[in-house]
């Protein structure tokens, strides 16, 4: 098992591999790491209440980090990538060399654009997440270029028009025996379930590849069906449906040179035609 680094300097070619081999794969689990909460819910909060908190705190806050790892049903791994961002909007920060590689992050409105084309091209792909509302809601800002929005059942149709089929770890996890309901974080779930974590914990890259081996543990141990918990986040009541709505972005011009003139681009690559170019 490995964890790639990517960065702008390798986001080209490391986006061409990481389609390639997602012809092969057919579960993502997936985390993020961003600039954290301004508001933070009681309790006791409804789930509205949990909602407004969440578009809140994901309209005013910023990715610095997402991770996925891929994987199958035999519980072969084929690779975990993690992209780091740029620390502003619009705002190059150069990092010192390593290995001859520009520690540069990604530009965002770059990654938003690929990753959409991405989901398009593999709508088959069953999405892992742990307590992933959070991520999710990133998802959601990302690849639509704007607010969530205003209403939890707006979100959970904008998010099902996006990935559709997602996996919430910590939610399966309530119904398992021996593991608390799921009260509790990802790294003691692991260690309740034997799984070893590489890398460092809360860099997205390797909460991602746990979240991969903890739920590849669960269906062993527990043998789940997993179609009974297909579209349920831990925390949300309504389930989310798939469905093949496009969902419109925004990409500056500047970046569908990059897109359209790509050659290993072969199943992400979109035309002019395909893109809403707006002024941003």
């Amino acid at each position: 098992m490995w964890i790639k680094e990517v960065w702008q300097g390798n986001f080209l070619p490391e986006v061409c591999v990481l389609d390639k081999i997602m012809q092969r794969y057919s579960f993502v689990a997936m985390d993020t790491e961003f600039t954290g909460f301004l508001h933070v819910p009681s309790r006791n909060a409804s789930e509205d209440e949990h909602y407004h908190d969440l578009k809140y705190n994901t309209d005013r806050m910023r990715l610095t980090q997402i991770g996925f790892t891929l994987f199958d049903d035999e519980g072969n791994i084929g690779g975990t990538w993690q992209f780091n961002f740029r620390k502003s909007p619009g705002v190059s920060f150069k990092k010192n060399q390593r290995g001859g590689l520009n520690l540069e992050g990604v530009d965002m409105n770059l990654f938003a654009t690929t990753f959409r084309n991405l989901v398009k091209s593999h709508h088959g792909i069953k999405w892992i997440t742990f307590h992933g509302l959070y991520d999710m809601a990133y998802v959601v800002k990302l690849v639509t270029g704007s607010p969530l929005p205003d209403s939890s059942m707006e979100f959970i149709e904008s998010l099902g028009n996006i990935v559709g089929r997602v996996y919430d770890v910590k939610y399966i996890a309530k119904y398992c025996r021996g593991l608390l309901c799921g009260e509790m974080g990802l790294e003691r779930m692991a260690n309740m379930l034997g799984v070893c974590r590489l890398g460092i914990a809360h860099q997205a890259g390797s909460d991602a590849l746990l979240t991969a081996c903890v739920y590849l543990e669960m269906k062993e141990v527990y043998q789940l069906i997993e179609e009974r918990f297909e579209g349920f986040l831990y925390g949300v009541s309504t389930k989310i449906e798939k469905n093949y709505e496009l969902v419109t972005i925004c990409c500056p011009p500047q970046y569908l040179q990059h897109l359209t003139r790509c050659s290993p681009f072969n199943s992400i690559c979109v035309g002019l035609d395909q893109l809403s170019i707006c002024n941003i």
